[in-house]
């Protein structure tokens, strides 16, 4: 039995609290209770009720790639998952007072799925669940290391007031920076359109240069809250680009970025670039930005400088050529024709630059680049102080 006593609840409230004020912290909060309950793996993760999806997830004892199978087929099979979201935020519930453990055991998850991650019993609460934010901490054992008992339920909700707190403290400082930082530092001083999107695809913020262009809806306009061309075959493709931009997780290794152009009625189209933004793990549900869209004209993209490119990533004078070709909004295939390179000396090039910038896409490196020391307007900026 754990020593679930007072001295353990005041160190794990330290570092609820803690990881309210920088949610990098959650993944502490996450491996902490795994050891203090005797879990083999513990999980606090993103729900999409409507649609059976995993939005995040923060694991502890569990490899990456064993989230894979279930977010494909087994999130929309799982038979404990009714109830648990059913329940009332807060409420500390255990496979048993979920479902009938007979048919559980007779249940294809359970078959097919929990049995090869060694996972028989679960103790799990939902500090938020709402509408806009369903968040869920779950802890799991395997059959040998047995139940949750009372005692362990017990300890967990004089928690859960604490955990609940933190996650919109959290939240709501999170929504606070983001705001702050595009709005600040980025939004209204590059020399190109940005719009964000939240991670139902509605539009969350535009700059200037952005609400311009939706405004004369050429090219681009908004509907019902969300981002449309005005072509719909440029619209069906644009839709598609969006809803690829948000499926995608940061510890997904292969995600590329393609330029998207969108014709005009004017003759001038515009070229688009979707990316992820960095949203810490309480904020991927409700209205706050997860996606960031660049728009330029076709032959007026961003110009990155070169040598402030090299200075702050460290990267060779070919590294930085590439980088910043696929920020300017150029294709790999691109790159490599005009640059007489073979595309895999592209991609063994952007590699190299993704170890250096800490990214681990070229979508995420685009919005590293465009969003970070390196654009035009921010290297102007530095000019001027020098």
């Amino acid at each position: 039995m754990s020593n679930l006593d007072d001295a353990l609840l005041i160190e794990l409230m330290d570092l609820v609290y803690a990881a309210a004020m920088d949610p990098s912290r959650w993944a502490n909060v996450t491996s902490a209770l795994g050891v203090a309950f005797r879990a083999q793996f513990s999980l606090m993760f993103g729900f999409d009720s409507s649609r059976s999806r995993v939005l995040y997830a923060e694991l502890w004892g569990l490899p990456q790639d064993a989230l894979t199978p279930y977010e494909r087929t087994y999130a929309a099979l799982d038979i404990r998952m009714p109830p648990a979201l059913r329940a009332p935020a807060g409420t500390v519930v255990t496979d048993e007072t979920l479902i009938d453990r007979t048919t559980l055991h007779a249940s294809p998850i359970y078959n097919e799925y929990l049995r090869r991650i060694d996972c028989d019993h679960i103790m799990g609460v939902l500090p938020s669940n709402s509408p806009d934010m369903q968040v869920i901490i779950s802890l799991n054992r395997s059959r040998r290391t047995g139940a949750f008992d009372c005692q362990e339920q017990a300890f967990l909700q004089r928690l859960v007031p604490h955990i609940q707190r933190a996650v919109s403290m959290s939240a709501q400082l999170v929504t606070a920076n983001h705001a702050t930082r595009l709005s600040e530092d980025l939004m209204t001083r590059v020399n190109f359109g940005i719009i964000t999107l939240a991670v139902d695809g509605r539009v969350v913020d535009v700059n200037p240069i952005a609400e311009r262009i939706l405004r004369d809806g050429n090219t681009l306009t908004q509907l019902g809250g969300r981002l449309m061309a005005a072509s719909r075959v440029a619209n069906d493709r644009l839709q598609r680009a969006i809803a690829a931009t948000l499926e995608f997780r940061v510890d997904r290794k292969h995600n590329t970025i393609e330029p998207l152009m969108v014709p005009s009625d004017n003759g001038i189209p515009l070229r688009l670039l979707i990316a992820p933004m960095a949203v810490p793990l309480s904020v991927l549900h409700g209205p706050h930005p997860v996606a960031i869209v660049f728009l330029f004209a076709k032959n007026a993209g961003p110009k990155i400088c070169l040598e402030t490119l090299r200075l702050a990533y460290g990267l060779t004078p070919a590294e930085a050529k590439i980088t910043a070709r696929l920020a300017e909004g150029c294709s790999v295939d691109e790159i490599a024709r005009t640059s007489s390179l073979s595309i895999e000396t592209v991609r063994t090039h952007i590699k190299r630059v993704f170890a250096k910038t800490d990214c681990n896409s070229q979508a995420l490196l685009v919005r590293e680049i465009l969003t970070g020391p390196t654009s035009s307007s921010a290297s102007m900026r530095n000019n001027a102080r020098n």
